[in-house]
């Protein structure tokens, strides 16, 4: 891996040609990459930007890989991570916080926590602290950015962020993540002249383009939002800013700001009658769930803000006089602090965030309005789709990018060299499109290399797949089946164990009838959405001989259990996205009038990735040793199970078999590698 890519990007005829590099697990490929990329930025005297999928995998390969490449080579090389600006702290605005009085002893606490944090850190990146659940303390004394800087600030030549991005200037690697990348991109190439990019766990920077394209206007929070700004002008509230802020012109500027939220207040609340009576219909009759979504066609959403340009116009004017004037009455108010107490401040500092925030989501709606609705200028399509509740009072819009076509080439990599794209997981099969159509990359002018994978899987692992499974649409038949199929293998197999699903309704539907029949003091149950944050549950089950760990999503991938902490995986189904989510829909009408297969060219790849990811859990290192349980017979019983099959590794021993005879099989396994590890 080191060999290629330094001939890649030493070599003028490769050098801009994008390569993308599936190596495996256990490779080595943090240090696969890095090491040539080393020699790579000393030759050429030009940076590499790496990004990969999370703030955890910024950290190791800031606190792991990096020290060791520094061992290795005859030169030192420097790398710095870069986070969003909400990672770091603005010193000025905690500054001010402390000369605030604090009722909540949580908030004290981590004021005290910060100030001695303040004597040991380097970088002020708030995540160093660890603090759980995202305080709301934080948002008053993070960082707004580098525009928020001003050269008057206190702590100016201190101030943590500026500093960071003066040191970029002289580190050889940039650390960020996907969706940093991608709103940063045009940073990067300006500042860097086009640096080296590097995209870890390649598979999902299209993900990341899509979420950071999302825009979403929620009329009901949005209206109570305005209600309790109107509450704090109210004279007659006795804890409200009016009452503390009378004199002249504070209290004349403050009623007229309520005069227009009232105005505010009434024009949006009839917007929101105009749009649920205008796609009434679409939504059809009862309600099976709290809330249902509904595709706008780009037609009838232009055709409703055409017909409603006027209501528009008036509630963007109100906007903007409340923002100029809330911006002209912050100065007056700030220049003359020696006439108010610090409870009046404190009042005033909270009505101008949240007037503030209100400004903010308006611009939301206002972004969502002006989405380009055509593929141009590289911006990709965008689709529409509005939720709606059962009672028909509470509605949201969303805009999103339907496709990274034409968006990343353009908006990304067009700021870089030709990138490389590494990952453990990439490929479906070598000849699906879909991981180029997904990074939005031509094939013809790509190269590709697949490593192989130096462990023993034929000793070292064994996949079951039960052929008695009942339908996987029939719910409570599936239901029943995976209970009775767990509590056969949990008994029979008393090692730690990972059960994979593809909902949190299926998990919780599970989980209360495995717990009702195995005692917790006898076999630990842990459960996504039931039994604590995903941090909190990896460590419990860490900490455990022999736990069983349900999880879904997040859980296929990113989660390192290597040796004896993980040994049993089960698989409860495939992991097919669900055809009724919007986007998926969206998806496959784009394939069709393409004249594409929506499933082979989506949904097959798509599972079959998400399958690699979950059995990646597994085998981590060359002494590791498991077995995989897949509980849905279509692996066997439908044409596409053998597609799937075929891209798992080739001496991976398979049983297909009742879970009976799996479960002797595996007893067996387990018994054999018991006695292989025996002195």
């Amino acid at each position: 891996m080191m060999n290629l890519i330094y001939k890649q990007y030493t070599t003028p005829e490769s050098a801009e040609q994008p390569l993308i590099v599936e190596a495996p697990t256990g490779t080595g490929k943090s240090l696969g990459y890095t090491l040539p990329f080393a020699y790579i930025t000393q030759r050429y005297d030009r940076q590499v930007v790496i990004a990969t999928d999370t703030v955890l995998l910024q950290t190791q390969l800031m606190d792991q890989t990096i020290p060791l490449l520094n061992r290795m080579l005859p030169f030192s090389v420097h790398a710095e991570v870069v986070k969003g600006s909400r990672h770091y702290l603005d010193l000025t605005r905690f500054k001010t916080s402390l000369d605030e009085p604090e009722r909540s002893k949580q908030s004290q606490l981590i004021r005290l926590r910060l100030l001695v944090w303040l004597t040991q850190t380097t970088t002020g990146d708030l995540d160093e602290l660890h603090l759980r659940n995202d305080p709301p303390y934080l948002s008053a004394v993070c960082h707004r950015g580098l525009d928020s800087l001003s050269t008057s600030d206190p702590f100016y030549e201190d101030d943590f962020l500026r500093r960071l991005y003066q040191r970029l200037k002289y580190t050889q690697f940039i650390i960020v993540n996907h969706a940093f990348l991608i709103q940063h991109a045009a940073y990067f190439g300006d500042t860097f002249q086009r640096p080296y990019l590097v995209v870890d766990e390649a598979q999902h920077l299209a993900d990341y383009a899509l979420s950071t394209q999302r825009q979403k206007f929620d009329f009901q929070v949005t209206l109570n939002a305005t209600r309790h700004l109107i509450e704090q002008l109210n004279p007659d509230n006795q804890f409200g800013l009016a009452t503390v802020v009378q004199e002249a012109p504070f209290g004349e500027q403050l009623q007229t700001m309520r005069t227009w939220l009232f105005e505010f207040d009434r024009q949006l609340d009839a917007l929101s009658g105009h749009l649920i009576q205008q796609f009434q219909q679409q939504f059809g009759g009862k309600f099976t769930t709290p809330y249902k979504e509904i595709l706008l066609e780009t037609a009838d959403w232009q055709s409703f803000l055409t017909q409603r340009a006027g209501l528009l116009e008036q509630l963007d004017i109100l906007v903007d006089k409340l923002a100029t004037t809330l911006t002209a009455l912050s100065q007056d108010f700030y220049a003359q602090t020696d006439r108010w107490l610090k409870s009046d401040e404190e009042r005033f500092m909270g009505f101008e965030t949240s007037l503030t925030k209100l400004v903010t989501v308006w611009q939301t709606f206002s972004t969502i309005r002006q989405t380009p609705t055509q593929e141009s200028n590289g911006a990709g399509a965008y689709l529409y789709w509005l939720t709606i509740s059962d009672d028909r009072t509470h509605i949201m819009v969303t805009s999103n990018l339907m496709t990274v076509q034409g968006f990343l080439s353009q908006q990304v990599y067009s700021h870089f060299q030709a990138p490389t794209f590494t990952g453990a997981t990439l490929f479906s099969s070598n000849r699906s499109q879909y991981l180029y159509d997904q990074l939005d990359l031509n094939r013809d002018e790509v190269k590709m290399r697949r490593l192989k994978s130096d462990f023993n899987f034929d000793t070292q692992a064994k996949l079951y797949i039960s052929n008695d499974a009942p339908d996987i649409h029939d719910d409570d038949a599936y239901h029943e089946y995976l209970v009775k199929t767990l509590l056969k293998l949990l008994e029979t197999v008393n090692r730690p164990t990972l059960v994979l699903f593809n909902s949190l309704e299926t998990i919780s539907a599970v989980y209360s009838k495995l717990t009702a029949a195995i005692r917790q003091q006898d076999r630990l149950i842990l459960a996504q959405g039931i039994s604590g944050s995903k941090e909190k549950l990896i460590k419990r089950f860490m900490d455990e001989d022999n736990a069983v760990l349900m999880g879904a999503a997040s859980f296929w991938e990113g989660i390192d259990l290597p040796q004896e902490q993980l040994q049993l995986l089960v698989i409860a189904r495939l992991p097919f996205d669900s055809p009724e989510r919007v986007e998926t829909k969206v998806q496959f009408a784009r394939l069709k009038a393409a004249g594409k297969n929506p499933f082979y060219n989506l949904s097959l790849p798509k599972a079959t990735l998400r399958l690699r990811q979950g059995i990646g859990r597994l085998i981590r290192t060359r002494q590791d040793y498991g077995a995989v349980v897949v509980l849905d017979s279509r692996l066997v019983t439908r044409h596409y199970g053998q597609t799937i099959l075929k891209t798992l590794p080739e001496s991976l021993p398979v049983m297909t078999a009742t879970v009976p005879q799996l479960t002797a099989d595996i007893a067996k396994f387990f018994k054999n590698h018991q006695t292989k590890v025996q002195p």
